[in-house]
């Protein structure tokens, strides 16, 4: 959600600009936030999933089975 040199909407944009002419790419969205604005945020992007940190093995291989399996 806070990055330093793009915030999240404009990486997104660029993000879509970048893969117009390509299948979307799946998109996880790592962050230190879980403000609630941040959240109701998140869930409006095209994102396919919104992982908190610490990120940790247990998370990564839940990502990998719900997205890639």
């Amino acid at each position: 959600m806070n990055m330093p040199v793009l915030n999240r909407l404009a990486f997104w944009e660029a993000c879509v600009q970048m893969f117009l002419a390509h299948p979307q790419p799946v998109v996880i969205m790592l962050t230190t936030s879980l403000h609630e604005r941040d959240l109701a945020q998140a869930q409006q992007l095209p994102i396919a999933d919104f992982l908190s940190k610490p990120l940790t093995q247990e998370k990564v291989t839940a990502i990998l089975a719900k997205h890639f399996s």
